[in-house]
């Protein structure tokens, strides 16, 4: 925990270097949560969350936090569930991404960040920032919640963007019992059904007989 720390405070105090005053920008490009709503079918059952932007100016950093229901969702191993996107690779450009380890007890990451390494290089438009794989621990619902985001150039010239925030749903898998059930209850009602229908007919035929 405390290297991520110390390897977080060092990139920023590289940007820092590298860049010079420049002024904060009002325009607004838009991190989403991709897909924004997710439906899980049972407990125990694995899926991604794709972290995208759209719209970026020329930037060369970005950085968010994450929020989750914790009694819903869980990542099982962050070294391998969270996964870096391509979107500040697209030049070709180098690049070092790092996060806080989760607060499993709060649903939590302070930070995601990824920066270009390589002097000068910059990337502009839309792209994949970094994928999650969450596993369902329980049924119910979770916020997918980005509480802040902002990309850079350099240091001092902040893109603030607008936010789309995602939910997952995990819904209880039918048991066989159930399934029975509901089988057993169709079956009947067909039976029930054909039934009414040779009744109505044999009543037809003896009416048309006494006729």
């Amino acid at each position: 925990m405390k290297k991520k720390a110390l390897l977080i405070a060092c990139i920023f105090l590289a940007f820092i270097i590298l860049a010079g005053t420049k002024p904060v920008h009002a325009q607004e490009p838009i991190f989403a949560v991709s897909p924004a709503t997710i439906t899980v079918d049972a407990p125990g059952q694995e899926f991604t969350v794709n972290f995208t932007v759209v719209g970026s100016p020329e930037v060369d950093f970005w950085s968010f936090n994450l929020t989750w229901n914790p009694a819903v969702l869980s990542i099982t191993n962050p070294n391998t569930d969270i996964v870096e996107g391509d979107f500040l690779k697209k030049g070709g450009a180098s690049t070092i991404f790092v996060f806080k380890d989760p607060d499993y007890t709060m649903g939590s990451i302070e930070e995601i960040n990824c920066g270009i390494l390589t002097t000068g290089a910059t990337v502009t438009g839309d792209g994949l920032l970094c994928k999650i794989n969450f596993t369902a621990v329980a049924i119910g619902e979770s916020p997918i919640n980005i509480d802040f985001a902002y990309l850079l150039i350099g240091i001092a010239e902040v893109y603030y963007p607008e936010i789309q925030d995602g939910s997952v749903t995990v819904i209880p898998e039918f048991p066989p019992t159930i399934l029975i059930a509901i089988f057993l209850t169709a079956t009947m009602a067909i039976t029930l059904l054909m039934k009414t229908i040779k009744s109505r007919k044999r009543q037809e035929y003896i009416a048309t007989l006494q006729n």
